[in-house]
Order: structure tokens, then C-alpha cells, then sequence
């Protein structure tokens, strides 16, 4: 077996570019996102084994939350240059961001699943979308959870023994990121850890307990982030099967399929052909918006992270004052006028068209009368007198 590709050197590296493959498409329906990362020397199918002939991570999870958009992202990070190395992990972070960007709804919860120096790509995603590149601020914003297979929050044992190999292996920068210890993943884990409140977001922890080819790749301390209240779950496997679940009552199943519900869960449905709450408060008839303002209110108190929900009920509230004041206003306008029920208005007051034509004869005549007009028919009627 060529382990890690240590002894295959191909005469040109090919492209890789970094590719997203879609496990399930909700469409509309949608009420979340689960992402899977693959680690070293990973594929975005074969890691998962989303293309086995059997139940896999696609199945046990829409068995329990249908409504959910699928995605296994693919990029290049290999253990050894021979075989096309890797990107810098702060580069491939804004990389993957900017293919997810274009495919992503952000305004559903996101749960990344992450094997290896997947987790650890995940971090540096969030960092570098908050701290750095704000453009995909709104990306960051919408993840609620990251489940750990095997990730070396403080570096990896086997990347210390591929690197003594150097002389053999050409190690990648993958390699000399995930070193045991390494300053860059440790700051990268305390930037975690400190942030890990305003992140809004929970995390699922596995590591593996047994070793791949005589080699413990991350043992138990570095595979835990140091989360409070968060305990790292030991798994009879070793680093390369650790994500690979054969069963669906296998507690890495079962524990990851619960932690994806209870997070979609907390996000309001989505229905086809529903009114978005916006379009509910425009197209309320002002003796119902009272109704849409309890309603919003209630699910607010449900869904509180839903901002859509939020800023409707913020315009029903302004929109619902305006009509009550201007009701207001015009009852006591309407009282300052009422009249008493004794007093008999005229039917009309609007005067007649004969009434019209005659004040309009009146003041021809007169007009003709002081301008003379009128001379020529008075000295007739005069002579015949």
C-alpha cells in the first residue's frame, strides 16, 4: 500500500480546484445546512463512504431530519508534495469560504462535520470570516454547530513522523501546520475557545483509541478543544475509520444525528408557498394586524434567533401605532363636529340649476347696463313713449 502517496511522484501536478458535491438538495423546504470536511489526504465521497452501497451519513441523517441541504466539500491537503501538497490552511479557510458562498443559504442554520484537519479548517473558516475577510461574515453568522472526528486542536503525533521522513516524504504545509504542538493551532484553539460564546454555535467531539499502522495519529488531549461542559467521546476505531460508522445504532450515528436535529430544530419551518413573516404584516387588513402582531410574537418566543421574524414584528408594532393614532384622531375630530340629535340639517345646500342661470342673467344685464350696452334699447323704448 502507498501510504500517504510516499512513494508516487506523478511528472506534473494536476488542478485540483476545490469542488462541493451535493448529497441532498431540499430545495425550498430547506431548514438547514450540514457540511462534511474531509481531513488529509481526505475525498469528499470516499471519507464518508457516501457512495457505499449501504446506509451512510446521507441516510441516517435525512431518516431523522428530511428537510436539510447536504454538501461534502473536496480540496486539496496532502501529507507529501509527491503527490500535489497543499495550501496554507488560512488561504484554503477564504477559499472554501468563497465556493460556499456561492451555494449557501445563510439565513438557515449551518452544521459542519469535520474529520481531522477538517475541524481545524472549520476554525480558521470562522476566524477568518469574522476577523479578516468580513465579506462572509453572514456565512460564519449561520453556523451552529461543528462535529469533530479526530480533529488535533493542539496537532497531530503523525506529523512529527512524517516530518522526520522529510528527507523521504517532501512534507506538505499541511504537514508543518499539523506538528504537534504547532504555535498556529494552538492560537488558533484559544481563539476558539475565547470566542466560542459570541460564536453561538455547539460542538460534538470523537477521537479514536486505537492506532493507524503502529502510529497514534491524535490522541485524546489534543483531540479535545478545551470547550466547558462539552466531553470528548472515545471511539473504538482508529484515525482513517473514525469517521466511517458501519451501523446506524453505532453512538457516532446516533450522537451526531441527534446533535443536527436538535439544531435544525430550533429554526422556524419553511413551507411551500407561505408568506414570509415581512409579507404577512404588508398583507394584514389593519383589523387583523393585531392577530399577525400575537402570532409574531409567539414565534419569536420559539425561533429567537430568527431576525426575519424579528424585524416584522419591529414594522407590525410601528405600523399598528400608526393606525390606532390615526383612529384616535379621527374619533375625537368626529366628536368635536357631532352636532345634537335634535338639530334637522338641510337636505341640501347645494343650490339649483334654474337659481344658477338666473344669478348669471343678473350679473350680465347689470355688467351691459353700467357699460352702456344697454343705451341703444333704452332711447327705443323711450321714443314710444
Amino acid at each position: 500500500m502507498d501510504f500517504f502517496g510516499l512513494f508516487t511522484r506523478p511528472l506534473k501536478q494536476a488542478q485540483v480546484p476545490t469542488s462541493i458535491e451535493l448529497i441532498n438538495d431540499a430545495g425550498t423546504l430547506a431548514r438547514g445546512n450540514v457540511i462534511f470536511l474531509h481531513g488529509l489526504d481526505g475525498d469528499p465521497i470516499a471519507s464518508w463512504e457516501f457512495g457505499a452501497d449501504r446506509e451512510n451519513w446521507g441516510t441516517w441523517l435525512l431518516a431523522t431530519v428530511p428537510d436539510i441541504n447536504i454538501y461534502s466539500v473536496g480540496y486539496r491537503v496532502r501529507a507529501t508534495k509527491l503527490v500535489g501538497g497543499a495550501m496554507p490552511m488560512t488561504q484554503r479557510s477564504v477559499n472554501v469560504l468563497a465556493l460556499l458562498q456561492g451555494r449557501l443559504k445563510t439565513d438557515i442554520p449551518t452544521v459542519f462535520i469535520c474529520h481531522s484537519y477538517g475541524g481545524l479548517l472549520a476554525k480558521q473558516m470562522l476566524r477568518s470570516a469574522i476577523d479578516v475577510s468580513t465579506e462572509y461574515k453572514d456565512l460564519a453568522n449561520s453556523v451552529r454547530g461543528i462535529v469533530f472526528f479526530g480533529t488535533p486542536h493542539s496537532g497531530a503525533s503523525l506529523a512529527d513522523y512524517l516530518d522526520a521522513l522529510r528527507v523521504i516524504s517532501r512534507p506538505s504545509t499541511a504537514i508543518e501546520e499539523l506538528k504537534q504542538s504547532g504555535a498556529n493551532l494552538l492560537e488558533l484553539n484559544q481563539w476558539f475557545r475565547n470566542r466560542f460564546k459570541d460564536l453561538n454555535t455547539q460542538v460534538l467531539v470523537f477521537f479514536e483509541t486505537m492506532a493507524t499502522f503502529k502510529v497514534s495519529v491524535v490522541n485524546a488531549a489534543s483531540a479535545d478543544p478545551g470547550i466547558n461542559g462539552v466531553t470528548p467521546i472515545a471511539i473504538d476505531s482508529d484515525h482513517i475509520d473514525l469517521p466511517k460508522p458501519s451501523t446506524a445504532g453505532d453512538v457516532r450515528v446516533s450522537q451526531t444525528v441527534a446533535f443536527v436535529s436538535k439544531i435544525i430544530q430550533a429554526s422556524p419551518p419553511k413551507l411551500i408557498g407561505q408568506l414570509t413573516p415581512m409579507q404577512r404584516v404588508i398583507a394584514a387588513p389593519n383589523n387583523q394586524l393585531r392577530r399577525v402582531i400575537e402570532e409574531l410574537e409567539d414565534e419569536t418566543r420559539r425561533w429567537p434567533e430568527d431576525t426575519d421574524r424579528r424585524k416584522a414584528l419591529s414594522r407590525a408594532k410601528e405600523q399598528y401605532e400608526r393606525i390606532t393614532t390615526t383612529a384616535e384622531y379621527t374619533r375625537l375630530e368626529h366628536t368635536k363636529l357631532q352636532l345634537p340629535d335634535t338639530y334637522n340639517a338641510p337636505q341640501s345646500t347645494r343650490p339649483s340649476l334654474a337659481t344658477g342661470v338666473l344669478i348669471v342673467l343678473i350679473s350680465v344685464l347689470t355688467y351691459a347696463y353700467f357699460e352702456g350696452w344697454l343705451d341703444p334699447i333704452t332711447r327705443f323704448f323711450s321714443s314710444l313713449f
